[in-house]
């Protein structure tokens, strides 16, 4: 994912069935995935697990029924 991972988690959610699931993961240098998750959430996905790996942040995501905020901001 690049800069634009607002763009990428959209059309996740465009794509998946209800009940779909988003696993990402992406490096935790630099990175605190509480801006990341609150995202997720605004934007239609119910977090179900995230915990760090060695170098890497994994969130693991089931999209839910509805967006409570399809504006909101995604970010690192």
């Amino acid at each position: 994912m690049g800069i634009n991972i607002k763009d990428y988690i959209v059309e996740a959610y465009r794509t998946l069935k209800l009940g779909g699931q988003l696993i990402t993961y992406y490096p935790s240098e630099h990175h605190y995935g509480v801006k990341f998750i609150e995202g997720l959430s605004h934007l239609g996905f119910a977090v179900a697990q995230h915990n760090e790996i060695y170098k890497w942040h994994y969130v693991w995501a089931i999209k839910q029924g509805r967006q409570e905020n399809p504006s909101a901001n995604v970010s690192f």
